[in-house]
């Protein structure tokens, strides 16, 4: 009888498969639109012209169609013509094929004045066959200064990390980024800072010193969690004794070929399975390995921007 009840289950299961036949997505006509690919984009001043795509969504057989845009001064800090050129004359994008895609071509002016990151706003208007906007009608874009004052230090580095007092020996850290801080123009943020064998990397924020030329870090600063030991894990300036200092801030020096060095660095383990422990104290060479930050993946910093960019 059991078996009979199993057999039963399967056939009806079975059945029920075969019946819930899932319903096409139907596409017509009246989902036609007109939009951007994204909502923002981020220029580096120096791109040289740079492409940003609308695309047309419309069925094989529908009409040519010809797509309007403008630059929007009021919602804009950039200025056209000072800080950027328009490539487009006149403003207006085809598809010949009635889909697909067309691009508006921008160039950014590299001057050699840091002024910050600037932005502006480029919007869909009209287009030959009343298609519907999407969500995108407008985007945002960023034109990342590469002026920055603390420029010769912002990149991707590799740490060449000199054993002082611990358990272990000689390592060489990678995958360190820095970038600069949105809030503050001398600040450097840091992020992987003890290298790669960490599950949780967080930024940490050092301040820099151009006329001293050093960098300082603050006492207790957390680097995350370590892969087999846990966290957080935080730094200090480490002692010859291997313990540590939680009061004084770690300071180190700049070098005008973009390295960086800082000594006595103290791992501490401020949870995880050795909380209370230190994991080694050494002195780092920071060797630049990226000539830039990767400005399409890191934050955005915009400075002394006298408006906050609004897209209706």
């Amino acid at each position: 009888m059991k078996n009979y009840f199993k057999l039963l289950y399967i056939l009806l299961a079975i059945g029920w498969l075969f019946s819930c036949e899932n319903e096409p997505i139907m596409y017509d006509s009246s989902k036609n639109h007109v939009a951007f690919t994204q909502g923002e984009v981020l220029i580096a001043e120096n791109a040289g012209m740079v492409g940003i795509p609308v695309m047309v969504v419309a069925t094989l057989d529908d009409a040519a169609v010809t797509v309007d845009f403008m630059f929007d001064a009021d919602q804009s800090v950039a200025s056209e013509g000072t800080d950027f050129t328009i490539e487009n004359d006149p403003m207006t994008l085809s598809f010949p094929n009635g889909w697909g895609y067309d691009t508006i071509w921008v160039t950014p002016v590299d001057n050699d004045v840091f002024g910050g990151n600037i932005t502006f706003v480029m919007r869909l208007t009209t287009n030959s066959l009343n298609y519907q906007f999407g969500a995108q009608d407008s985007i945002i874009c960023t034109i990342v200064d590469n002026e920055h004052p603390l420029g010769i230090w912002i990149g991707s580095y590799e740490i060449e990390a000199t054993f002082v007092a611990g358990y272990f020996s000689d390592e060489v850290w990678t995958g360190i980024v820095t970038e600069p801080d949105p809030n503050d123009v001398n600040n450097l943020i840091i992020t992987g800072l003890c290298g790669t064998a960490y599950s949780e990397r967080l930024p940490i924020t050092a301040s820099v010193d151009l006329e001293a030329m050093t960098i300082t870090l603050p006492a207790g600063a957390d680097i995350g969690s370590h892969d087999n030991y846990g966290g957080p894990v935080n730094l200090y300036v480490g002692t010859e004794d291997n313990s540590v200092d939680e009061e004084a801030p770690i300071v180190g020096t700049i070098n005008n070929d973009g390295t960086i060095e800082i000594p006595m660095i103290g791992i501490y383990f401020a949870g995880g399975i050795n909380e209370g422990l230190t994991y080694g104290v050494y002195n780092t060479v920071w060797n630049k390995v990226g000539k830039s930050f990767p400005i399409e993946e890191r934050r955005v910093p915009v400075y002394n921007q006298s408006q906050i960019i609004k897209i209706k």
